[in-house]
């Protein structure tokens, strides 16, 4: 028979069909907590802004864990926003497309949950990548196959200072849809958010 000993009080004996429901309790919790862990996604946003994750940029949206993120246009990537990081994850960023290499990375060690803002101040990071963990991506010279991304979201703010998003395509390049919102042509980016 087991006991709990509190101070100088003894509580009631555990029964031991109590003990193994506890468990089992134990065991499900775990077990959501992996599926979890993989099911998680966050968004990463590349900004021209050097100061600030603000103005249009460029995101992958539902990134999974350890999949690089590549920016594209070379307008972006001075400030990373990296919305919903999940607890106990690393944020980190790349001076080269890919994640490419361990020397190249900078070690931005944003650390999660929620969202965090990396600016560069002049520096641009044109991949990025979160994981699990606090140590970050560690890898040799290239990113295997199948573990990299290129943006599909362009985002502006609108003429009523609404945040729009629109997807990025061939025809619909981030070089395209920036010169719309430079030249203040909103009805022309709201026919395309609309034909998304």
């Amino acid at each position: 028979m087991h006991y709990i000993v509190l101070g100088h009080l003894i509580a009631s004996p555990i029964p031991t069909h109590h003990r193994a429901a506890s468990n089992k309790v134990s065991q499900l919790v775990a077990f959501i907590s992996i599926v979890a862990l993989t099911a998680s996604a966050v968004e990463i946003c590349f900004h021209a802004n050097t100061l600030s994750c603000s103005g249009t940029s460029t995101c992958c949206k539902n990134v999974g864990s350890n999949t690089c993120c590549n920016a594209g246009a070379s307008a972006v990537g001075y400030s990373i926003k990296y919305k919903s990081l999940p607890n106990l994850t690393t944020a980190q960023a790349w001076t080269v497309h890919n994640c490419a290499s361990y020397e190249t990375g900078i070690k931005t060690f944003l650390n999660g949950p929620g969202d965090r803002c990396w600016t560069g101040g002049g520096t641009r990071a044109p991949s990025a990548v979160w994981t699990y963990g606090t140590n970050g991506r560690l890898i040799g010279t290239s990113s295997p196959s199948g573990d990299c991304q290129d943006v599909d979201t362009f985002r502006y703010t609108d003429g009523n200072g609404v945040e729009q998003d629109i997807s990025i395509t061939a025809e619909s390049t981030f070089e395209v849809l920036q010169a719309l919102v430079d030249a203040g042509d909103f009805d022309a980016l709201a026919a395309l958010h609309a034909s998304n």
